[in-house]
């Protein structure tokens, strides 16, 4: 009784129907099925070693094996490369020989051919796809058109890039619709802090050393009750509000 050599597969020679091969007598041939079926006790260097025709297909000892307990449902039967290979230069050769009998046509029916071509408007050839596009006899000056947009969508994606870097300063509109935040910062809601505005704007502030400052009112009075509320320093103050340490400190003095 002859048992299959390959791993899961418990075919026998009187319980089965399937044929039994025995391994090639090329040593190259017969260490690649050894391995295809991934038997880690040893490999088929027994004369009686055989392998059931379920792994061939078709059941013939035409090929290598193929399938395997593993690989059930998983085998992909791809078409022979020699095949393709043959068919394809056949169609080359039958392309050529059709290219061959256009060139040995009479000149009158090449000029006759040449002038339908001519007479065709390019603009209105049909096409074989829907995304195909017909370029006009302006195409030239469609593509400069379309290079120049690009190069300015280009520049203002650049501007964009440069903007977006840019760190957004604090500012008193970005809190006053917040109590929350209002007394977070200041301790004071707004109805108080407009009032406090309308008394600063009775008085001409006068900064030191003639000093014009760069921020409105309102934030410059943010930045002072957040300094005695927090007890913030001049550089955090500066980094948030996008100015100076001078600038913090002469808004504090002032």
């Amino acid at each position: 009784m002859v048992i299959c050599f390959a791993f899961a597969c418990n075919h026998r020679s009187g319980a089965n129907s399937c044929k039994f091969y025995r391994f090639p007598t090329d040593t190259k041939k017969r260490t690649l099925w050894g391995k295809i079926c991934r038997r880690a006790d040893r490999q088929p260097e027994n004369q009686n070693d055989r392998m059931c025709s379920c792994h061939f297909k078709e059941g013939k000892k035409e090929g290598d094996p193929v399938y395997f307990a593993w690989n059930d449902k998983k085998y992909m039967d791809f078409p022979d490369p020699e095949k393709s290979d043959r068919k394809r230069r056949k169609t080359c050769q039958s392309q050529s020989c059709e290219a061959k009998t256009i060139t040995q046509r009479p000149s009158s029916e090449k000029e006759q051919i040449q002038d339908a071509v001519d007479c065709e408007d390019v603009e209105h050839v049909d096409v074989d796809h829907s995304y195909t596009v017909s370029c006009s006899r302006n195409c030239s000056i469609e593509m400069q058109q379309l290079s120049s947009e690009i190069k300015k969508l280009e520049e203002e994606l650049v501007a964009l890039k440069i903007n977006g870097n840019k760190r957004k300063p604090m500012t008193e509109a970005e809190i006053r619709e917040s109590e929350e935040k209002m007394l977070l910062y200041t301790s004071i809601q707004y109805d108080v802090f407009e009032v406090l505005m309308g008394l600063l704007g009775r008085f001409e502030l006068n900064y030191f050393n003639g000093w014009s400052p760069s921020l409105n009112i309102e934030n410059q009075l943010l930045i002072v009750f957040m300094k005695l509320k927090l007890n913030l320093r001049d550089i955090d103050l500066a980094h948030r509000f996008c100015v100076s340490r001078s600038t913090i400190s002469n808004i504090f003095n002032t």
